[in-house]
């Protein structure tokens, strides 16, 4: 913690098994970050998300404002992608497994609650 410009910084959340087994070249977990600068809250992540995991942690962070910082390592759809068979959930572009969107967006509002209090 910076007192001087108010930065918390918090390293990474690891645990969310998101690979599928055919997808070679995506890690085996996630890794999540999540830093605030005074009342910002900011998380990260290396994977494109959808809006609805953005809408969620927003709704449920302890920040008056919040940032979402994407990746390009491949779509984290949400679980009803994977019903519809959207492209972001098959193929080239959904190396994750269904449900890690979400499990995603709650460790994010955990890393910004912790930082937060």
């Amino acid at each position: 913690y910076c007192k001087e410009h108010g930065i918390y910084s918090l390293g990474t959340a690891k645990g969310i098994r998101a690979r599928k087994e055919n997808a070679d070249e995506t890690p085996d977990f996630l890794e999540l970050s999540a830093f605030c600068i005074g009342n910002l809250g900011v998380a990260v992540n290396t994977c494109e998300t959808f809006s609805d995991q953005g809408l969620f942690v927003k709704e449920n962070t302890p920040f008056e404002h919040t940032f979402i910082i994407t990746g390009n390592k491949g779509y984290l759809a949400c679980r009803e992608a994977y019903e519809y068979y959207a492209y972001e959930a098959l193929g080239w572009a959904g190396f994750y497994v269904a449900g890690t969107a979400e499990k995603m967006a709650d460790k994010w509002v955990d890393l910004l609650k912790k930082i937060h209090d």
